[in-house]
């Protein structure tokens, strides 16, 4: 008998359909443009990396490098709201 492999599903299939999730977005930014290391905001850069993210600016997601800036913890809560 033959056994039936199932093979796991490709973590970046989204990226390569109209049905973008919001983490397979997100790395597609982060792919692209980098760690974010300084804040678009306020200007801070001596946080720690992961202090940093790629905020999006129209609120739509959509896969536009123009569409994504660099914020720090603080800007992007305050930008969200």
């Amino acid at each position: 008998m033959e056994k039936i492999y199932k093979r796991e599903p490709d973590p970046q299939w989204r990226l390569r359909t109209d049905n973008k999730s919001y983490q397979a977005l997100h790395y597609w930014v982060k792919k692209h443009l980098g760690k974010p290391q300084i804040c678009w905001c306020c200007g801070s850069k001596d946080l720690p990396p992961n202090r940093y993210h790629w905020a999006n600016v129209s609120g739509q997601y959509r896969q536009k490098l123009w569409d994504w800036v660099r914020l720090c913890n603080a800007c992007h809560s305050a930008f969200d709201r």
